[in-house]
């Protein structure tokens, strides 16, 4: 008796173990998979204030009472004239710099921050090449739209200088996240939190956690004051931090002790890490396609490569390229939805070459010409167009080689069917 009575509190306690593991792991389970809904959530609702916030920007670019203002180029007569622009945009953040991003003025709601802060900011974010670009001023967060001004069409190469707006990332913005992603939030600049759902007893807490989360990819078990809580962090893109600067000078040298500019600046460094990037205008390099007449493909680009659809180019009869000169996507879609309306296309027009009996198609050079003057149009509307900024879209002769400046849709009813009126069949 006492024997059976051993063995089965023996099985018991080790059913109630097993059992109480369990539960622990599917608890845990189940609070990572919240948390990285969270952040999931997070970037959605990121994403789409980001898209309004771009839209607000390009609507006041285009008011005529303010490209009046800029018309000026007089600072002080811009600063005067800004308080009612400011207030039509109804944002925490706003700003009127020259075409070459010389600031001309700036307001913000919350704590004052630095003008030479405000202008390094600016220019960071109109490098980074995005619709919008979260920007750190000190213990301010803000995320900001660049946006540029022109007197009539853009295309006309008058440019006024760029609107700046944005939103503050401030306690009422943290709430509506944290509400929305049913978690707490804090955002952390350079370990500091900064703004934060989190009752305030357990901040100086979460301080001292704040950098094994910025180093786990994993969700951590942390305890502030009694209470046990799972967290997890993600870095978010943001630029102007104190202990970053942007150089926009070329570099001339990089010598024993770091890297010297060509204004004759050295500065310092103990790791340098080339970011060169790839010759991505150097359209189906180290190949070497022959036409018609043994002309080289690459030689008669001569620099700037062009082609119809992004697939053909005439005089070179039946040769086809995937992912060709202005069919990158930016902010638009996925280049592998392009590509498969390449091969599709593709596909077709061998098809219906062979079918009518033709042995070789070349694409019509007044096609070819009409299609690129109309992606060059377009990509002069888009951010990355705007005259004098450098970028890896541009090639050597500074045209945009690389992005469809049009919507996927757009790409997709271009691609359906094959019109063999746009080529020379033989």
């Amino acid at each position: 008796m006492v024997s059976l009575l051993a063995v089965s509190l023996g099985l018991t306690a080790t059913c109630l173990l097993i059992i109480r593991l369990s539960v622990k792991q599917e608890i845990r389970s189940g609070l990572d998979a919240d948390l990285s809904h969270s952040l999931s959530t997070f970037r959605s609702i990121a994403a789409q204030r980001n898209e309004m916030l771009a839209r607000e920007a390009s609507l006041l670019a285009d008011l005529p009472s303010l490209k009046a203002l800029m018309a000026t180029q007089d600072a002080h007569t811009i600063q005067d004239g800004s308080a009612t622009f400011w207030t039509t945009s109804g944002s925490d953040f706003f700003a009127l710099t020259s075409s070459t991003g010389d600031l001309f003025t700036f307001s913000n709601r919350g704590s004052p921050i630095d003008g030479q802060q405000v202008t390094n900011g600016i220019q960071a974010c109109m490098g980074s090449m995005e619709a919008t670009c979260m920007v750190s001023f000190s213990s301010n967060l803000y995320e900001l739209s660049v946006q540029p001004l022109s007197f009539g069409p853009p295309a006309n190469g008058s440019q006024l200088g760029y609107v700046i707006i944005g939103y503050a990332i401030d306690q009422q913005v943290a709430r509506q996240i944290s509400e929305v992603a049913s978690a707490d939030v804090a955002f952390v600049i350079d370990g500091k939190i900064v703004v934060a759902t989190l009752p305030l007893d357990r901040l100086a807490d979460l301080g001292l956690h704040t950098p094994s989360l910025e180093s786990n990819s994993v969700p951590l078990t942390l305890k502030l004051k009694q209470e046990v809580y799972m967290a997890a962090a993600a870095t978010l893109p943001a630029v102007s931090q104190e202990h970053v600067e942007l150089i926009t000078e070329p570099i001339s040298e990089i010598t024993t002790t770091g890297i010297r500019t060509t204004d004759g600046s050295e500065r310092p460094a103990d790791v340098v890490i080339y970011g060169t990037g790839f010759t991505a205008s150097q359209f189906l390099t180290p190949m070497r396609l022959l036409g018609r007449g043994g002309v080289e493909l690459n030689e008669q680009w001569d620099g700037d490569a062009r082609a119809y659809l992004g697939m053909t180019v005439p005089e070179f009869p039946n040769f086809f390229m995937l992912y060709g000169p202005n069919t990158n996507l930016v902010i638009n879609g996925s280049i592998i939805v392009m590509v498969e309306c390449q091969v599709r296309y593709i596909v077709e027009a061998l098809g219906q070459l062979l079918r009518t009996g033709h042995h070789a198609m070349s694409c019509r050079s007044d096609v070819h010409d009409a299609y690129n003057d109309e992606i060059d149009a377009g990509n002069k509307e888009m951010v990355w167009g705007v005259t004098d900024v450098p970028s890896w879209y541009r090639n050597r002769r500074g045209r945009i080689a690389q992005n469809w400046p049009f919507g996927l849709l757009d790409y997709w009813e271009r691609t359906r069917h094959p019109d063999l009126a746009d080529y020379e069949l033989t």
